[in-house]
């Protein structure tokens, strides 16, 4: 149970006003006490004008709220989550959900909301500023507008909502910002409505940065834009699922944004956390600093607490169901397995143990493609046998040669599918996503990793293929997050599509033996993957010479 005071005693006194004179009498007399010094706590003064509203009057009041679809209960600072607490449209939220508001609201909404995908930042976000009653706009990636426009349409009630579709339409509407409860924009076109709120000194109460890892560029023009206008800006909530997908270093462009006081120094940031050190530039005379390690995390970690909170799904809800991880051994004859392995092997093994960090990732790269291509016809045999039973897939994969080859075969076997992938419109992905949610018929679902890792729910499955294994792992879980969410009831099968004996097989069985676990700060995942890598291939490279 959380003990939350949704609404103040001010914001209680102006509903009342309207039903009973009552009221405004008991709110005179409160004032006079506070005159003379008489300090009553919050939740007291609370409790004292509920009481003083005769049950006629209450019973009308809560009609009047129900009607104008107004969001708070205002009769109850005990929160219950079947009869009482913060009402959303039809929707009730969490004990963990009221626990993050309170938590954004101990900041001033001046922090980073960081919990797992599926677990509901947004409507904690929504619900905040609705207790607050803030202005905000809400800044996010273009594929994630109209899951926006859908979360306030449900909650906000009669609140305004404007959407900045294009550039035209921000340096013709911007002084919507004034006149609209949200605005949304995404980040491709913020920096130029940052030149009007810095040119027209526009404030804003909140700014919600969703998707807040697109910042981790410092010198990115859309990370400068909103460090610009953050003067002018009273609180920044920044929302990420992967708050750091790679190296501690991303984190730094968010954390100076939210607390430039505390990180003002990148530097001295790199010094402390990212193992800092200066490297040669070759054929020039000069050194740079790099910061591409990591170090002190656990510290890092217990330092932001304050302003930094996140919660996995096995933490705040017991009763999600349980995901099961299978690899998926496809056996190949001897040739094909050799062709997948062939190139990068040689390519490594011919050429120096410390060659470049790029040189030997392309290498890799191309013996995934082959691997993709040489999997399609197993992982369709794997669909049509879940087809058979009835079950939905969500079928991830990588390479678009492969995306390509899978339309044709789903559409040459009859199989009623839905794809999304780099490049589809808003409208295409939103069609796409209803479709395969509310139709019955429609099987599969085919989505590029990265297009679709981010932003939808696919709920209607349970049984989940990744046909190629990305290279960074967050961006799997990513994937897998699509069904595995609040709304899921089915235990989640992921299976992941591998050749037998192929680099990729010895390298995912490694992966997963190793545990790593996805969305949490305390370990640089792309270095340790890459480590991992490494050490995989050094074997390989010895077993291919001993067989040579």
């Amino acid at each position: 149970m959380a003990n939350v005071e949704f609404i103040k005693f001010e914001d209680r006194i102006e509903i009342y006003h309207q039903f009973s004179r009552t009221a405004n009498d008991v709110y005179r007399a409160l004032k006079e006490r506070e005159n003379i010094n008489v300090l009553w706590d919050p939740q007291e003064k609370c409790r004292y004008i509920d009481n003083s509203i005769s049950e006629e009057h209450l019973l009308i009041i809560k009609k009047y709220l129900l009607a104008k679809k107004f969001s708070i209960n205002f009769f109850s600072i005990e929160y219950n989550p079947v009869i009482n607490g913060l009402f959303l449209g039809d929707r009730q939220l969490f004990d963990y959900q009221l626990d993050g508001i309170r938590f954004i609201d101990e900041n001033d909404g001046n922090c980073i909301l960081a919990d797992d995908m599926g677990l509901g930042k947004s409507i904690q976000a929504i619900a905040y500023t609705i207790w607050r009653n803030r202005r905000v706009l809400i800044i996010c990636p273009a594929n994630a507008k109209n899951v926006w426009i859908k979360e306030l349409n449900s909650c906000v009630g009669n609140k305004s909502i404007f959407v900045f579709e294009t550039k035209k339409s921000v340096h013709e509407n911007f002084e919507n910002l004034n006149n609209f409860d949200y605005c949304i924009i995404n980040y491709s076109i913020i920096s130029d409505l940052s030149e009007e709120i810095l040119k027209h000194k526009i404030e804003i109460d909140q700014v919600i940065c969703d998707e807040s890892h697109y910042l981790k560029e410092t010198k990115s023009k859309k990370t400068k834009a909103i460090k610009k206008m953050s003067p002018l800006c009273k609180s920044f909530l920044l929302m990420s699922g992967t708050f750091m997908k790679n190296l501690p270093i991303e984190l730094y462009s968010q954390l100076n944004l939210i607390k430039p006081d505390i990180w003002y120094n990148k530097h001295e940031f790199g010094l402390q956390y990212c193992q800092a050190r200066q490297i040669l530039l070759k054929n020039r005379n000069y050194k740079i600093w790099t910061y591409s390690g990591s170090c002190n995390l656990f510290d890092l970690k217990k330092k932001i607490s304050p302003y930094y909170l996140r919660r996995t799904k096995n933490e705040v809800l017991q009763n999600i169901p349980e995901k099961k991880e299978e690899i998926v051994i496809i056996d190949k004859p001897i040739e094909e397995i050799n062709e997948v392995n062939e190139p990068v092997i040689r390519f490594l093994a011919e050429s120096k143990e410390n060659q470049g960090y790029l040189n030997w990732l392309v290498s890799i790269n191309k013996m995934r493609q082959i691997s993709s291509e040489k999997k399609i016809n197993s992982t369709l045999d794997k669909i049509k046998d879940l087809i058979l039973e009835g079950k939905k897939v969500l079928l991830f994969v990588s390479w678009m040669k492969t995306f390509d080859e899978f339309e044709k075969l789903f559409v040459q076997n009859n199989i009623k599918f839905v794809s999304i992938r780099g490049g589809h419109s808003d409208k295409k992905r939103k069609e796409s996503v209803s479709n395969f949610q509310e139709d019955t018929e429609t099987m599969v679902f085919l989505g590029s990793i990265m297009a679709t890792k981010e932003s939808i729910t696919l709920t209607s499955a349970y049984n989940v293929i990744i046909h190629d294994i990305e290279w960074v792992p967050t961006d799997i879980g990513q994937a897998i997050d699509r069904c595995c969410r609040i709304g899921q009831n089915m235990k989640v099968n992921v299976y992941y599509q591998v050749i037998k004996d192929s680099y990729e097989y010895k390298l995912l069985d490694t992966l997963l033996k190793k545990q790593i676990t996805s969305y949490q700060l305390i370990e640089s995942k792309k270095r340790y993957f890459a480590s991992i890598l490494r050490q995989s291939m050094v074997k390989m490279i010895k077993d291919y010479n001993l067989k040579r």
